[in-house]
């Protein structure tokens, strides 16, 4: 069978690698989009170096700082449910140097890299997800309408839409 270079599958444990993989390809911006995003341990709620989820958050503190200005991250969260808790930690710190967050509701769990390369899948940003979960993902690079299409859906998201009617774009 023939293999698309544009597509990778990246089911289990390979999501963290994957996902610091992808976003070291970021030169101008990162959309993301999370049900649970969480780099606080869950008993003492204090912040955790050691988890995989901190790696991500970690990763996107110094791209955002390297770059700074030129460098827009926006992370849709989930901010209705009961991961908004552990959410709001991971929000905290990432705003701190400049990272927009905005809340709404939502379960999609993706990520938008410089409007080229989109990763989507089942994994939260969290250490039980990207750890010991059995989770499945795609990575799609260089599809321009699909990563289009994919860019308009956060956009829609980010602009306060938290449902968007029927398939898109429109058949």
């Amino acid at each position: 069978s023939a293999q698309d270079p544009r597509m990778q599958l990246v089911p289990d444990q390979n999501a963290l690698s994957t996902i610091l993989s992808v976003l070291d390809t970021a030169q101008t911006s990162i959309d993301l989009i999370q049900f649970s995003f969480a780099i606080d341990d869950p008993d003492s709620g204090e912040i955790n170096p050691k988890l995989d989820s901190y790696q991500v958050a970690k990763k996107l503190v110094e791209l955002k700082l390297a770059k700074w200005e030129s460098f827009r991250i926006r992370l849709y969260l989930e901010g209705e449910r009961s991961t908004s808790k552990r959410n709001r930690k991971t929000a905290e710190y990432l705003e701190a140097p400049g990272i927009e967050v905005h809340w709404g509701g939502t379960h999609a769990k993706a990520m938008i890299v410089d409007g080229k390369t989109v990763f989507v899948g089942s994994t939260n940003l969290t250490h039980q997800s990207l750890r010991k979960n059995n989770e499945t993902n795609v990575v799609i690079w260089d599809h321009p309408t699909f990563v289009r299409y994919f860019l308009d859906y956060f956009n829609l998201l980010w602009e306060g839409r938290e449902r968007v009617p029927g398939v898109y774009p429109p058949t």
